[in-house]
Parts: structure tokens; C-alpha cells; sequence
């Protein structure tokens, strides 16, 4: 269902952050992403949501690019969630079934969600 290979980042001091990350989620299943502050979890996520430029690799959603997708519809498809919601009580479950709801995603198809857990 999700797929990314070679997902790597590095920053402007040529120091790279993470380098060829891959990894497959098929329906159902839960990704735990583990390691201490500061190691990248974030960002990494950011990436496979294209909210973040990431300097190599590729990400697919049932075989089909973020460019395949276009990215507005990318990231209603694979989204980033914060763990700990700023403005919303609750888990991120409950902050993605409210955006559901609102007016501008009316009439699109979310199916499940990627899942995507920072521990």
C-alpha cells in the first residue's frame, strides 16, 4: 500500500540527518518509529507527507508517486499527524476524523489512513 525507498535528508551543513531509509506498510499494519530527540522521527515523517523537501528517494501510495498524485491530494491521502495536536484535545485519530469533516474535504475519498506512530 505505502512504500519508501531510499529516503534520505541532509542538512545544510552536509551532515545528514537519516540516510536511505525504506520501508513497506500494507493495510492494517502500524509503523513505530523509535530514537531519541532530535534523531530525525519527525522530519522523516514530514518527508513521506512531502511536507518537508528530502534530498533522495521516493515514496508510493498503491504504487503511484506524490507527482502522480499531485500533491494536494498527496497529503489527503499520507498525512502527517503531530503527536500531540496543538489546538485539538484528544489522539490523532480523533484531529484526522474531525478534518474529514471539514467543508474542503467534502466528496473525497480518504479510504484508511497510512499509519504512522512516533514513539
Amino acid at each position: 500500500m505505502f512504500e519508501a525507498k531510499g529516503i534520505s535528508m541532509k542538512l545544510a551543513n552536509d551532515r545528514w540527518l537519516f540516510r536511505d531509509i525504506s520501508l513497506s506498510v500494507e493495510k492494517g499494519q502500524v509503523l513505530i518509529l523509535r530514537g531519541p530527540s532530535g534523531a530525525g522521527k519527525t522530519t522523516l515523517l514530514k518527508c513521506l507527507a512531502e511536507l518537508v523537501p528530502y534530498t533522495e528517494g521516493e515514496s508510493t501510495l498503491h504504487g503511484k508517486k506524490a507527482s502522480d498524485y499531485g500533491i494536494p491530494t498527496w497529503r489527503s491521502k499520507v498525512m502527517y499527524v503531530p503527536q500531540r495536536a496543538a489546538i485539538h484535545p484528544g489522539t490523532p485519530l480523533d484531529l484526522f476524523e474531525m478534518a474529514k469533516k471539514f467543508q474542503s474535504q467534502k466528496g473525497k475519498s480518504f479510504g484508511d489512513p497510512v499509519s504512522f506512530k512516533k514513539k
